[in-house]
């Protein structure tokens, strides 16, 4: 009988913990993996493409990374609206952000500036996660996911006026 515990307890426990990691990712709507991307850039794209199509960036900073990262990071930032980190052991995109009318969009389209609205009627409600800001305030975004697992995040003002967008894993 004793035999049989162990198991019984550590099929439980995967099952448990692969149902609530799948119901997470049910909760945030899929979208198409072209979509999730800000200027052409998506997750996974080399530091050097990227160099390729926007130049040298006008500032960087070499940082020490999540230890999911791999380790260390370079924040590379175009302009003061337009920021891409990089894991530097595979040199590739790991966090886009826009955050200004810079004449970027998402794949899906939408830019800083746009309704959120828009991002609504174009793919219903995405998952705000109950996230909250340093005074407690639920934060006002939308998250959407590919098929990858990739996230774009769309952050509003009270204006519904879309402030940031992001893309990471």
């Amino acid at each position: 009988m004793r035999k049989f515990v162990l198991p019984l307890i550590m099929a439980f426990v995967l099952f448990f913990v692969t149902g609530q990691c799948d119901a997470a990712d049910k909760r945030i709507p899929v979208i198409s993996t072209e979509e999730v991307s800000i200027g052409g850039i998506t997750v996974g794209t080399s530091e050097e493409e990227v160099k390729g199509i926007y130049g040298e960036p006008s500032e960087e900073e070499d940082r020490q990374g999540p230890s999911a990262w791999g380790g260390p990071t370079r924040k590379a930032l175009y302009g003061d609206s337009f920021e891409i980190t990089y894991a530097m052991r595979t040199g590739t995109a790991m966090v886009i952000t826009s955050s200004a009318n810079n004449g970027l969009m998402s794949g899906g389209g939408f830019s800083v500036g746009d309704k959120i609205h828009s991002v609504l009627a174009k793919y219903g409600n995405g998952w705000h996660g109950g996230f909250k800001d340093k005074q407690g305030r639920p934060l006002k975004m939308m998250m959407y996911r590919s098929s990858r697992n990739t996230i774009i995040r769309f952050k509003y003002n009270d204006n519904m006026v879309i402030t940031e967008i992001s893309c990471f894993n």
